[in-house]
């Protein structure tokens, strides 16, 4: 009998587990762990035009990219027109004039005025060991005003170390 209270109480607490917990919503908790989520944009972001907007917020002070990776940016919302130049800040350009603009090679369809700023650095144009000004300019569609922005694109040669045993 007591044999028999061995096997027929682990078999009741199986039932009674397996009831609330099949395969699939245990491999669902497990799975959990290793989503990832991202934030979604609802559209809270200031854009230009509002009061809490920024325009030196718009980028970064400075971006340190591998020459073997792609650079990914957007400008803000809402805006009727988008212009990033990328120059080089070591060219002597006299007093009142404007540095030469590099002609960058961006990713698919993306140009000099699009919402993003897709390059990738093999292809691009840009050297590694340089560091470029990147100017991001944009005109508001509440307010028609102009915004600027600048960073620093710092372009590293990148290098991959192994350990060996």
């Amino acid at each position: 009998m007591n044999k028999l209270r061995f096997v027929v109480i682990p078999l009741l607490l199986l039932l009674v587990i397996g009831c609330s917990n099949s395969v699939q919503t245990m491999l669902d908790d497990y799975n959990s762990n290793f989503t990832v989520t991202h934030a979604v944009d609802d559209g809270s972001a200031p854009v230009p035009g509002d009061p809490d907007f920024v325009a030196e917020d718009m980028l970064f002070t400075e971006y340190y990219i591998a020459s073997d990776d792609t650079l990914n940016l957007c400008a803000p919302l809402k805006c009727n027109s988008y212009r990033w130049v990328v120059t080089d800040p070591e060219e002597n350009v006299p007093d009142g004039g404007t540095p030469t603009e590099i002609d960058v090679v961006m990713f698919e369809e993306r140009d000099k005025v699009s919402r993003e700023f897709i390059t990738y650095i093999p292809d691009s144009g840009l050297v590694a060991g340089k560091t470029y000004k990147l100017t991001l300019t944009v005109v508001g569609t509440a307010d028609r005003k102009t915004y600027t922005d600048t960073a620093g694109l710092v372009i590293y040669k990148h290098y991959e170390f192994r350990n060996s045993e």
